[in-house]
């Protein structure tokens, strides 16, 4: 086998190699972009369960309220500080969820910048490889 058929046989395996190592870093950017999308949909989710469990929690106790016309001052109060206090619940809910979706956005992002720089990476390799077999096979003849 010659000289420059054996670099053609590198440079194909080298090209081989870089598509399955981009297809895998496009495969793992997808994986995580998928769990930045899951994880705002359960947080939706949850903020929608939540609401509805403060909206529940909120007509009862205004049903009692009523049913106890001398204790109705001490319930709404007691519904008011319930309200209260499941918003902040939510508030914190929701903001532990943004904050694990922008982390998983930021991963997504780190894998995609280091695809990009290993592909860039193999092809000046690939490049390299080229230029010193033709080099060679130059010298050779």
């Amino acid at each position: 086998m010659s000289l420059e058929e054996q670099a053609r046989e590198l440079l194909a395996q080298n090209r081989h190699h870089n598509q399955h190592i981009h297809e895998t870093m496009l495969s793992r950017a997808a994986e995580e972009s998928d769990r930045t999308i899951i994880a705002d949909e359960q947080a939706r989710e949850l903020l929608a369960e939540n609401r509805h469990h403060d909206e529940h929690i909120h007509e009862t106790m205004l049903s009692r309220a009523a049913e106890e016309s001398d204790r109705t001052i001490i319930a709404d109060e007691q519904a008011r500080e319930l309200l209260a206090e499941n918003r902040h619940h939510d508030e914190h809910i929701h903001e532990t969820m943004l904050s694990r979706a922008a982390e998983e956005s930021d991963r997504t992002i780190i894998a995609d910048e280091q695809a990009r720089e290993l592909l860039a990476e193999n092809r000046h390799h690939d490049e390299h490889i080229h230029e010193t077999m033709l080099s060679r096979s130059g010298e050779g003849y």
